[in-house]
């Protein structure tokens, strides 16, 4: 769970964790920032499997070390440290939560096979391709899947989500804008939550590809909500949007199960 970096990231195996070490070896990385950053955690790939969640480095909702160091600079000078440990810990933390999730969740933690995950984020990698997938946690050592594994999560508990590859395609006469896209999906099984794109210029006929997670599994889709929420702009980062996105399609593939 989330393996120490300090002293021990491209270090040789027998010095630090490796696939050796055990008949199957699986790490979570959670807090694999620089440790400048406040990262904890190693990205060394160090086992038969390598489960980076939400990109490894750090985790959604969990304060940045500098930023909780920040937010607690009184408490240097009181010599309560509490705070900015805090910070620092949640991320290597959530490790051991999503272990914890993973015992009696019948959310399955699938874990997909990529490149990068630059890629993942983008959708490229929600299918299972040749090498297959995993289940992070712990029922991981029941698949053959080894090598490097992207997932993502919700930003609270409960961490499992059902991984959706959306692509918004605006339309060829649309007007150029910057804003953030919004998808919704119905399927027979029930409602996703509502699932936000990065806000981003959003170009006339530039697909808008993003990966998301929801609580619920919604089968097949049958109908999907759109919701465009336009930049406000400013002073530091130019014009805002406009106030109406035309999209030709939206086009849904279900990482789980399949379904386009």
């Amino acid at each position: 769970m989330d393996p120490a970096q300090p002293d021990f990231e491209n270090h040789p195996a027998p010095i630090r964790l490796d696939e050796n070490d055990a008949i199957f070896v699986d790490a979570i990385h959670t807090n694999g920032a620089p440790i400048s950053s406040g990262g904890a955690g190693l990205m060394q790939q160090v086992g038969d499997v390598d489960f980076y969640v939400n990109g490894g480095e750090t985790q959604p909702s969990c304060p940045s070390a500098i930023g909780g160091a920040l937010s607690h600079i009184g408490d240097l000078f009181s010599g309560n440290f509490k705070g900015i440990s805090d910070a620092v810990a949640c991320s290597h933390g959530r490790s051991h939560e999503y272990f914890t999730e993973s015992i009696n969740s019948p959310c399955p933690f699938t874990a997909y096979p990529c490149d990068t995950y630059d890629k993942f984020q983008q959708g490229g990698c929600t299918d299972c391709g040749s090498r297959g997938c995993s289940q992070m946690g712990y029922y991981s050592d029941w698949y053959r899947a080894r090598g490097k594994m992207y997932l993502k999560t919700r930003n609270s508990k409960p961490f499992c989500g059902y991984h959706y590859s959306i692509r918004v395609h605006p339309a060829a006469d649309a007007v150029k804008t910057k804003g953030k896209v919004r998808v919704r999906l119905h399927g027979r099984w029930g409602t996703s939550d509502w699932m936000d794109t990065t806000e981003e210029d959003i170009n006339p006929g530039a697909q808008i590809h993003m990966l998301a997670v929801s609580a619920t599994e919604v089968g097949d889709v049958d109908k999907i909500d759109v919701s465009y929420v336009k930049s406000s702009g400013g002073f530091l980062w130019g014009s805002s949007g406009t106030d109406t996105l035309k999209t030709d399609r939206v086009m849904v593939m279900s990482g789980e199960n399949g379904e386009r």
